[in-house]
Parts: structure tokens; sequence; C-alpha cells
């Protein structure tokens, strides 16, 4: 692979890809990696990888848009009654 002076990069592969994208990445001169898969890669000194479990990051979004739900339905309800209140 070629050095194409790209620095950082994103691995959202399956997980039996990932290792194998890394290593290209590394050969490619990436010196940086955003790791979205649940595999941890092995890479040599001098490069970082940041490794993001987005499946609990997901379940975390999910869980807090359930929470605020009823939060976000009120003020709704209260812009709408703000809104009607001007117009008369």
């Amino acid at each position: 692979m070629q050095n194409l002076g790209i620095e950082a990069a994103v691995i959202a592969s399956a997980g039996e890809e990932a290792q194998g994208a890394a290593d290209k990445l590394v050969v490619g001169g990436v010196r940086a990696m955003l790791n979205l898969t649940p595999v941890v890669l092995v890479v040599p000194a001098g490069v970082a990888v940041r490794s993001v479990d987005i499946a609990s990051e997901l379940m975390m979004l999910s869980y807090y848009c359930g929470e605020n739900s009823h939060k976000n339905a009120q003020s709704v309800i209260i812009a709408r009654n703000e809104t009607k209140t001007e117009e008369a």
C-alpha cells in the first residue's frame, strides 16, 4: 500500500476483518485509528488506537431517550400552549 499522507482512519468493519484493516492502514502510514469494532487491535509503537464500543454507546443513547421522552413531550406541550397564547 502506498503512503497517501492519510494520518487518521476509522475502522468500522466486521470484527474478523479489523486487524487486517489496521495492518494495511499502518503500512499505508496511518498514525491514528478510531476502532469501532469489538476487536482489540495490535499496532506498532507510535500508532494510536482509540476503541469505542458502538453497541454500548447506542444502548446508552437509547436509555437516555427513554428516560427523557416524558420531559421532551412536556416541553413540546408547553411550547405549543405558549404559541397558541401568543396567536390569540
